[in-house]
């Protein structure tokens, strides 16, 4: 584990674990620790994270940066490790512990790695002790396993574009003229087309199969609804999900 020669960094949310942190960060020769707290954290959860610092902070290799979050928001979490990724990736290696946390962070963290298409997802396995019992927790660390991620495809500039001009509109709706209009505007369909040639490539940002992700994972994203001669787009919820994920 951990052979890659660039700068190892985990990410771990706090929740009632001690060791399920510390052991895989000092085990990996992490060069850095991003520790993602409860926003709204209470006495007890502070403690553990207490404890988790002052283990760590005898290692004088290991960074420690804090960050927080709502960890039963699946898109604040998402959103935090999508930063985090965005930050590091482009020289170091990044781990991200699914063992620790709710259950809803370490979901997010899983997806992370298959829409952000870098991160290694891995699990702690713990045995309980009933006896030895010590400020740090009652855990021990029996090993840590990798898992597998399927990278999922992610929306193109342009697809994201247009999701966010409907966002914008009074009911997320806008008919398919003014669409147009909006998206010559930032570049994504030529003003020098003609109509049926704008029809066309509009066409293609509204059914984006095979282009832009699996149809099965985040479709519908937008619907379109023909009213007489006028047709309106209209933004789904699963498009408004789409956007919190990726948009900036």
């Amino acid at each position: 584990m951990y052979e890659d020669p660039n700068l190892r960094v985990h990410i771990a949310f706090m929740g009632y674990h001690v060791k399920r942190i510390t052991d895989p960060v000092m085990r990996g020769r992490a060069d850095k620790l991003y520790l993602v707290t409860h926003s709204n954290d209470n006495e007890k959860a502070r403690k553990y994270k207490d404890n988790v610092l002052k283990i760590l902070r005898k290692e004088k290799n290991i960074r420690i940066e804090e960050r927080t979050a709502d960890i039963w928001n699946l898109f604040r979490c998402l959103n935090v490790y999508r930063e985090i990724i965005q930050h590091e990736k482009d020289q170091n290696s990044i781990y991200i512990n699914v063992s620790v946390g709710s259950k809803i962070s370490a979901i997010s963290g899983i997806l992370a790695c298959m829409l952000f298409a870098k991160g290694i997802p891995y699990y702690a396995h713990i045995r309980y002790n009933d006896t030895n019992k010590s400020e740090y927790g009652d855990e021990t660390v029996t090993s840590i396993e990798e898992l597998p991620v399927y990278l999922l495809g992610t929306p193109k500039p342009e697809s994201l574009i247009l999701l966010k001009i409907l966002s914008l509109a009074p009911l997320k709706r806008m008919n398919k003229h003014t669409l147009i209009e909006k998206l010559e505007k930032f570049g994504v369909i030529d003003e020098n087309f003609s109509q049926a040639a704008k029809h066309s490539r509009l066409k293609s940002l509204l059914n984006p199969v095979g282009m832009d992700y699996p149809p099965q994972v985040l479709q519908p994203r937008v619907e379109v609804e023909n009213k007489g001669r006028q047709s309106n787009v209209i933004l789904t919820t699963q498009g408004e999900n789409i956007l919190k994920i990726f948009g900036q």
